[in-house]
This record gives C-alpha cells, sequence and structure tokens, in this order.
C-alpha cells in the first residue's frame, strides 16, 4: 500500500485519513513532514497511473442552504449530497457509454443513503428532459470505508478538491496544498458548468416537492 521506506508496519485494521496525514497525528505521529508530502505524492502518482477519472460537484453549503430556504421554505435543508449525486451519475452513466462498459456505484456509509438510492432509481426510470442512466447496473453498494481502499483513496482526494476550490474563490491556502493543484488539474473533472443542469436542478426540485 505504502512504501517502506516512509512507513512503520501498517496494521491490519488501518484506514486512511487525510488529515491524520496532513497534520501528521495518530498512525502518522513522529513522521517528519518530508515523508508525509513524500506518502502524499506517491498516492497522487499511483492515481494519476490508472488513468481512471474523477468526477466532482462542488456545493458551496452556505450558499445552497440559502437557496433551500428561500426555494423550499424556513427550516428545509436538504442534504447536499442529494443536489451532487444526478451530476455525478449522468456523467458516470456518459463515461461508461463513452467505454462500452457497465458500472455500479460504491457509497460510503451515509445518513442519505436512502435518499442517494432513490434517486438512482429514479435516475434508472425511462428517460425524462433527458436524465436517465442505463449502464449504472444493480443497487448502489454502501460500505464501511475502513474495508474499501479505493473509498479511502477518493476521500484522499476529495480533501485536496477541496482546497483547490477553496483557493479558487480566494482562500488562503498553504503553499504544501498547492504543490498537489496540479494532479487535481489532470485528474479531477469538476461539473460545475454541465449542460444539463437546469434540467437536473428542476429534476431535484420536482423530487423533493414530492
Amino acid at each position: 500500500m505504502y512504501s517502506t521506506r516512509y512507513l512503520k508496519e501498517v496494521p491490519d485494521n488501518f484506514e486512511l485519513h487525510t488529515m491524520d496525514l496532513v497534520s501528521r497525528r495518530k498512525f502518522f505521529s513522529g513522521f517528519s513532514l518530508e515523508s508525509t508530502i513524500k506518502i502524499r505524492d506517491e498516492l497522487f502518482k499511483l492515481i494519476e497511473s490508472t488513468s481512471l477519472p474523477i468526477f466532482y460537484r462542488k456545493i458551496d453549503k452556505r450558499r445552497y442552504w440559502d437557496y433551500c430556504q428561500k426555494r423550499f421554505g424556513s427550516g428545509i435543508k436538504i442534504d447536499p449530497y442529494i443536489m451532487a449525486f444526478p451530476f455525478i451519475s449522468l456523467k458516470v452513466d456518459e463515461w461508461l457509454k463513452e467505454e462500452n462498459d457497465l458500472g455500479i456505484f460504491i457509497f460510503d456509509e451515509h445518513r442519505s443513503l436512502t435518499d442517494i438510492e432513490q434517486s438512482l432509481k429514479s435516475l434508472r426510470l425511462p428517460k425524462k428532459a433527458g436524465l436517465h442512466v442505463d449502464r449504472v447496473i444493480e443497487k448502489g453498494f454502501f460500505v464501511d470505508s475502513i474495508k474499501s481502499f479505493p473509498l479511502q483513496i477518493i476521500d484522499f482526494v476529495l480533501y485536496y478538491i477541496r482546497k483547490y476550490e477553496e483557493f479558487n474563490i480566494g482562500k488562503r491556502i498553504s503553499e504544501i496544498h498547492k504543490q498537489v493543484f496540479p494532479y487535481i488539474e489532470r485528474i479531477a473533472l469538476s461539473l460545475d458548468q454541465h449542460e444539463k443542469g437546469w434540467d437536473i436542478i428542476d429534476w431535484i426540485e420536482g423530487r423533493i416537492q414530492k
């Protein structure tokens, strides 16, 4: 999993937590900054070597909560995952079509699992406004991240994507974090601009109002 040049023996129940790596705490306590940076970079090289794309949809939580209050009424909060999921689903389905392949979603365990599964089920129904997935087969699988190294890797990448997006809106980001921005630009695709964006939002609002 990691080069033995940098790590002590990895226990069987080890789970990669990016903040532990960044802050050099818990398993990574006692590691030098240079060592943790090398581990970080090796992980990015591993991800890049797979040539698998990473898609994401940024949700500004403060603006999103304001939108929910204005659109659905005071006190109504719709989990941001529900807004982001259709964007990801349609893009993954499009990519699978290009690859002439089928796929299955694997989710980390989360309190919104039922809503996410209902969204996927709805997207697999007959087409409406072109919002339909047919390359994503079966129901999604829900896995505790400690049992899935790919989920841990995605969480690792998402941490740095968040830093990348925060930098783009003018927030102060450490120079060490900026070092990985070229990786993010090569391996990750933002879905903020989506040709069916308004159709997706209308579809989500229709589901919420039901």
